[in-house]
């Protein structure tokens, strides 16, 4: 592997496969080809910090009413499947290490991205603040 490479594997044979449900990991989702969608997640810098001195990648750490990132926190979740079968010009194409998880190795395969989500932590206008702006005053 090199740098800038998209590695769609993870440390467990299925972690990259689930998707988040309320709590629970959901079962993993099969492309019309036959192939799993895989999932990547990535956030800037920012967000990185926090969850990292807040320790939020441990559960009992996590606080009973949520996470509350700061302003100009981002976030990405994309999804991406095996382009074999597939017509590659139809879609947004790289080449990915995918992890087998009958085998547990990685091969590299040209993906499709078929779903990208993006947000953005963004200051929250008070009550106040809304009814100024709507009444312009």
């Amino acid at each position: 592997m090199a740098f800038g490479d998209l590695v769609l594997a993870s440390f467990s044979k299925f972690s990259n496969l689930g998707q988040a449900g309320f709590g629970t990991l959901v079962g993993p989702l099969v492309a019309q080809n036959r192939t799993y969608t895989r999932y990547l997640t990535a956030f800037n810098r920012l967000e990185f910090d926090d969850i990292r001195n807040n320790q939020w990648y441990l559960r009992t750490n996590i606080p009973q009413a949520g996470v509350t990132f700061r302003n100009a926190s981002i976030d990405i979740k994309s999804a991406w499947i095996d382009m074999t079968g597939k017509d590659p010009q139809r879609f947004y194409t790289r080449r990915a290490w995918l992890q087998d998880p009958q085998t547990n190795t990685c091969s590299q395969k040209l993906v499709g991205l078929v779903g990208l989500h993006i947000v953005q932590k963004t200051p929250v206008a008070s009550p106040v603040d809304l009814v100024d702006l709507r009444t312009g005053g």
